[in-house]
């Protein structure tokens, strides 16, 4: 038999199984050569692929019967006598199944696989089970061992491994219930993180075992999964209390690769490759597609397997003579499919054609409606651009699909540039000048990456020419319509030589995770940096990330991609083992990256294929797309690895469980699986919905008539099902005949000097002069943290507070009362920012504002280069933060350069780069300088602004 390279990969994709979750059905690769001459004139399977199309439409649990069921009643897929035993041939997966009293070889493609049950019992205590021969009854292949039966059925879906146990193994229950397989042939072999998928590959042919199913006599559900030793599987069962007799039916599957249809000459297919959140839609890039013009694809997924959708998409170009030479060398710098993003739907694709408009560039929208796909309209840059900056040789998307960023690397003089666009019906409009860094040393080639936030407030542009190709990446914000340099520029830690950081960057959905590749650090070899952000600032996390196991200078880091939680990245090294090419997968547990098991490669190495060129991970991390684009004599191949996905959103509970039919109560969500960007519908969709954690969501209900609806969250890891339930309550009848007795009547008008919301206040404890406060959420989301505590939390009534509370109203707005001097109370609102209170002995409350950053401010060094003012000045304009406040009595705004004292009723205090700004919206404030320390009366409709320096 052969030897077997098996991995003990617990951690292999660690990523919750990117190569996991099979499906029913077995080694569909290339057919053994060799099948014996009787074996092979068997007919062909009724209708083969198009069964196993529909097959893999249905359910896990409804395919196996029904491809047994198919497997029986066709010749094609019995098992018949060959001169060492017993064979199965599978012409509709070609697959080649060989039976003998040593077990059962396997044959797809290169891939040899043995497997031999050898021992069963529980845990430790295992029995061995010595060899027997099989035997065979149309498409099934049994062996008999004693109180045990391990069978095969051919069918469709493949090869399908069961065993039925029909009593409790005679060794003391001390563990789960074991099975224990001898494992032998030339694979390589690795299990997910779950423990449910065995990962097999070797030259271009990849194999999963799995999808694992266990159950008792009474048809319950057991818990099972998959344990690796040297040379041996272990199927696990916890059989606690379990009916024999007891089934266990593990199975075993295909990587697929996506095959396109209308391809032409050496399309370099995979180039670039993109996925729709939930894995269902998938786009490729063929830049060097009929005669360099390129093109693009689109698939769809159905079960496992996935279907072309439609024709190549294509904008007809003809290629200038004096540029072919160069696209052959560099695909990716040309044709239309050098880059592509999605839609988390699905629905949006951007493509770029970075050589379109005589190399200046250009980016087409294609829209989908149902299963067609249409030329939508093509984005440019515009006047800004300087040259043929290449527009287009990155790109992204927000998940909404309404938000563009377009990189081009070549712009002024390979300085580099990227624009933003924004989607308004079905047009893209620029959205803001051009961005680009003053930090930039050199021919930067600032935007030969980009990506997006899921939401689209975060861009992150890399730039590996910066300093003489060391590289570097900056970080954008958005506020409104503008963006502003968050921070200096990143650079990575211990790079190595001329690194080239920012060759690839990726960034989580909510923005606050990113992954920067390096493609040539240290000779070569690459690395990548994983960063995180903490409010407005960014630190790298732990120590550079580089591919165990590269064999060579491989170029780590060439490709990047990171799953919405920001919890799993896969990187690409399409130069390993000699340009064969490799991927890596990393799992980050808290801040820590390790590894997630073997690099994954398309087999051996062999041919230069550049496996690794590009990388694609699901929003949920189930699937994932891997692009080789000189595979195939430069046709290009995409590989194709789905998962486990992470489950769907689920909601555990509500608080407050009911509330007004009129809406505007504030709820705090607790579940799991929340991601930013969720939207909350609870008969109607909420309003102000802030995504504190993975695990807590708080909203504001919306206007729904009276009875109860399921909370509903949905992100891009699906749709919640089967959550508790919120009621709304008709509003109280009033009473006939006036106040029954004994209930006390509101008061709607508040009596003089009490403040707007007296009537209310009433009904806590009155303030104390600077020592406490009362606080009254009006609408939207309000958050406290009082002081000395760590954590903020939903204020959902009204609440006495100690003074030194931080209250976060930036979705909200919020009524703040506390007691006067001479006795009394006063009240002001304040909404759409975040504020310490405090008060003084005199009685002046004063609201700090909190929150923002000034680290992309320009320094003082920026700022004294003439050349860059203009540029300076609208990041010195940006708003760090603000506080809008209502309200008379003795009420002061404080910001970084300012105060604000009350002498009207609404004001804003705005804290920017160069000062703090206060406008006065009616009757008037005193301004406080406290830079200078003048007194400035500012009345309704104008402002002043305390200039920081």
């Amino acid at each position: 038999m052969f030897e077997l390279s098996v991995v003990r990969a617990r951690t292999f994709v660690g990523w919750r199984s990117l190569l996991g979750a099979a499906v029913l059905a077995l080694l569909s690769a290339g057919l053994w050569q060799g099948v014996s001459e009787r074996v092979s004139e068997q007919p062909a399977a009724r209708s083969g692929v198009a069964a196993r199309a529909g097959l893999s439409t249905l359910p896990a649990t409804a395919r196996a019967p029904v491809s047994r069921a198919l497997g029986a009643d066709s010749a094609a897929y019995w098992a018949g006598a060959s001169d060492d035993g017993l064979r199965a041939v599978n012409r509709s997966q070609r697959i080649d199944a060989r039976f003998d009293r040593s077990g059962v070889l396997l044959s797809s493609g290169a891939i040899r696989l043995g497997l031999a049950l050898h021992a069963a019992g529980y845990g430790r205590s295992l029995r061995p089970l010595g060899e027997i021969t099989p035997s065979a009854q149309a498409n099934r292949v049994s062996y008999a061992h004693p109180g045990l039966s391990e069978w095969y059925v051919n069918g469709p879906s493949g090869i399908e491994q069961g065993f039925t146990l029909a009593q409790a193994p005679a060794a003391p229950a001390n563990g789960p219930l074991t099975l224990a397989l001898r494992l032998s042939g030339n694979a390589h072999a690795a299990v997910s993180r779950n423990d449910q998928t065995i990962t097999l590959y070797r030259w271009g042919s990849s194999l999963r075992y799995g999808g694992l199913t266990a159950s008792d006599a009474s048809g319950r559900a057991l818990r099972s999964w998959l344990e690796l030793r040297t040379g041996t599987l272990l199927l696990r069962v916890d059989a606690t209390g379990a009916r024999f007799p007891v089934t266990i039916d593990p199975l075993i599957e295909q990587n697929e690769k996506l095959t396109p249809s209308g391809e032409s000459g050496e399309g370099r297919l995979g180039v670039a490759v993109a996925l729709s959140a939930d894995a269902s839609t998938a786009l490729v890039g063929a830049p060097g597609d009929g005669n360099l013009v390129g093109a693009a694809w689109v698939f769809t997924r159905s079960g496992t397997t996935w279907t072309q959708q439609g024709p190549k998409l294509t904008v007809a170009e003809a290629l200038g003579e004096a540029e072919e030479a160069q696209c052959l060398r560099e695909p990716g710098e040309c044709g239309l499919g050098s880059s592509v993003a999605l839609s988390a739907d699905g629905n949006t694709a951007l493509i770029g054609a970075p050589r379109e408009n005589g190399r200046a560039g250009a980016a087409w929208v294609f829209k989908r409606s149902g299963s067609t796909w249409s030329r939508i309209e093509a984005l440019t840059a515009g006047a800004e651009e300087l040259g043929e900056g290449r527009f287009g040789r990155s790109l992204a998307l927000s998940a909404d699909g309404n938000i563009a960023l377009v990189g081009a690397p070549r712009d002024h003089g390979n300085q580099g540039a990227a624009w933003v666009f924004t989607r308004t019906g079905s047009t893209f409009a620029h959205q803001g000048p051009k961005l680009a860094s003053t930090e930039e040393t050199g021919e930067g080639y600032f935007g030969r990456s980009v990506t997006l936030s899921a939401d689209g407030s975060t861009a992150l542009v890399g730039s590996p020419g910066d300093s003489g190709h060391l590289g570097a990446a900056w970080a954008f914000t958005r506020s409104g319509e503008s963006w502003a340099q968050q921070g200096a520029k990143l650079t990575g830690a211990n790079e190595a030589g001329v690194g080239r950081f920012g060759f690839s960057v990726a960034l989580s959905a909510d923005g606050g995770t990113a992954i920067i590749g390096g493609r040539s650090d240290e000779g070569g070899l690459g690395a990548a940096w994983a960063f995180a952000r903490t409010g407005s600032a960014w630190a790298q996390q732990g120590p550079k990330l580089t591919g165990g196991e590269e064999s060579g200078p491989g170029e780590f880091g060439y490709s990047a991609a990171l799953s919405a939680n920001g919890k799993t990245a896969l990187i690409g090294g399409p130069r390993d083992a000699g340009s064969f090419g490799a991927a890596w997968a990393f799992a980050r547990t808290g801040t820590t990256w390790t590894q997630a098991g073997t690099k994954l490669a398309a087999g051996e190495p062999g041919p230069k294929i550049w496996f690794g060129t590009s990388v694609a991970l699901a929003a949920n991390e189930g699937a994932a797309l891997v692009g080789a684009p000189h595979d195939n004599v430069n046709a290009g191949t995409v590989w194709t690895f789905s998962g486990t996905p992470l489950p769907a959103p689920a909601v555990t509970s509500i608080s407050p469980s009911s509330g007004p039919s009129a809406g505007g109560t504030p709820v705090t969500i607790t579940g799991s699986g929340f991601l930013a960007g969720a939207t909350v519908d609870i008969g109607n969709a909420a309003s102000s919905v802030k995504v504190i954690s993975e695990t807590e969501i708080a909203a504001v209900t919306a206007a729904t008539g009276a009875g109860s609806d399921e909370v509903v969250v949905s992100d891009l890891y699906g749709t919640s099902k089967g959550g508790p339930a919120y009621t709304y309550l008709s509003p109280p009848a009033a009473p006939v005949g006036g106040t029954p007795v004994g209930t006390t009547q509101t008061t709607t008008t508040p009596p003089p000097g009490l403040g707007v919301l007296a009537s209310v206040t009433l009904a806590l404890p009155l303030p104390k002069l600077a020592v406490t406060g009362n606080l009254i959420p009006i609408s939207g989301i309000v958050r406290v943290k009082l002081p000395g505590s760590r954590h903020f939390v939903l204020l959902t009534s009204g609440q006495q507070v100690p003074l030194g509370t931080i209250v976060d109203a930036t979705l909200g707005k919020v009524s703040v009362t506390t007691a006067r001097p001479g006795g009394g109370t006063q009240t002001a609102t304040f909404y759409t920012g975040e504020f310490l209170i405090t008060q003084g002995r005199n009685g002046v409350a004063l609201a700090t504002l909190l929150g923002g950053s000034y680290s992309s401010c320009p320094t003082a060094r920026q700022r004294s280069h003439r050349a860059v003012v203009d540029r300076i000045h609208a990041s010195r304009r940006r708003t760090v933060r603000k506080l809008w406040a209502e309200g008379h009595g003795k009420y002061s705004t404080k910001g970084n350069y300012a105060t604000g004292a009350a002498l009207g009723t609404r004001w804003l205090t705005e804290d920017l780069c160069e000062g703090t700004l206060i406008t006065v919206m009616s009757d008037r404030v005193v301004v406080t300088n406290l830079i200078n320390h003048r007194h400035v009366t500012v009345k309704a409709g104008h402002s002043y602004l305390a200039r920081a320096h």
